[in-house]
């Protein structure tokens, strides 16, 4: 690992002074979470979409999302679940980044609005996320050709959708990528208390709040909730990303040996002091590009490869 880049030191300390202090509520009452949701809501319409995507919004009765493509024509999807705690953020808010996956992956993005917030506790999204996957199924994709990905609690949302393709028996994607997935809503891991400091955009306590109010009194480690604690076998090759200083840390390490343990291929990577979801900076971070590209080698790597290598 290398030392943080000039950018990100410029970035850390105006997330850990600006956007951590007011990015979820410390304790995640419905109030205080619609609150959050519509302010957040109100700044992604604020943001412009980057010309170089064509975006498409897509409206079925079991889910919403949109497609974000480069005009190329191409038979490979990304099916992406955007991060933001399952309280805010949505497609539009991550146009840039999206947009980036489509073209550094040769592949069509479908980016699900999946149900989230207040009134759609988990389960709620997982339900949005196989009902996106069986489309894409219904649309004559072959799941060899599909790959799911997301950042944070959209890391929960691929891992907890691949398993749950695997136990409804269900045609296997090609493969997961998960950026600082939310494995553990336990939040009870070592570096939960550990990096609490280190880490620029997360706050403990509201994370523990969130996952709190997400289990609705349920069991925070059943692996349901948590795929850290899930057994990974039959699943795709995973492609797994964190910063070392982020409290997420050991959530994406138990992640990575479960993964291991069941004989999962796992390609793996760790970044120094980087914020929590990093690559979702792109352009800003050169970490983020460099993120975007190994993302964009793993896909590569198993789109050209047949079923039987």
């Amino acid at each position: 690992m290398t030392a943080p880049s000039w950018q990100a030191r410029l970035l850390n300390p105006l997330l850990k002074y600006t956007v951590k202090p007011v990015l979820f509520p410390r304790i995640a009452t419905p109030l205080r979470m619609r609150l959050t949701a519509r302010a957040f809501a109100q700044v992604e319409k604020l943001r412009p979409s980057p010309a170089r995507a064509q975006f498409e919004p897509v409206l079925e009765a079991d889910f919403a999302g949109e497609w974000v493509s480069t005009g190329k024509p191409t038979d490979r999807v990304l099916l992406y679940f955007h991060g933001g705690g399952y309280m805010i953020m949505s497609p539009r808010g991550y146009r840039d980044f999206t947009a980036a996956l489509a073209q550094a992956f040769s592949a069509r993005v479908l980016a699900v609005d999946y149900r989230q917030g207040a009134d759609y506790p988990w389960p709620a999204p997982l339900h949005d996320a196989l009902a996106s996957y069986d489309w894409l199924l219904d649309q004559g994709i072959a799941p060899e050709n599909i790959i799911l990905g997301g950042d944070s609690a959209g890391g929960h949302l691929t891992l907890s959708t691949l398993l749950a393709i695997r136990d409804l028996d269900l045609p296997m994607p090609r493969g997961g990528i998960a950026l600082s997935p939310w494995a553990n809503m336990g939040c009870d891991f070592l570096s939960h208390d550990a990096n609490r400091d280190s880490d620029v955009l997360l706050d403990l306590q509201a994370v523990r709040s969130n996952a709190a109010f997400q289990c609705q009194g349920s069991d925070a480690r059943d692996p349901v909730n948590s795929p850290a604690f899930a057994d990974y076998h039959g699943l795709p090759p995973l492609h797994i990303v964190a910063s070392t200083s982020e409290i997420l840390l050991d959530d994406a390490r138990a992640v990575r040996d479960a993964a291991l343990a069941a004989g999962v291929e796992v390609d793996y990577r760790e970044w120094e002091g980087m914020p929590h979801a990093f690559p979702i900076f792109y352009p800003l971070l050169p970490e983020a590009q460099a993120a975007v590209d190994d993302m964009a080698g793993f896909a590569t790597r198993l789109f050209s490869h047949k079923l039987s290598d």
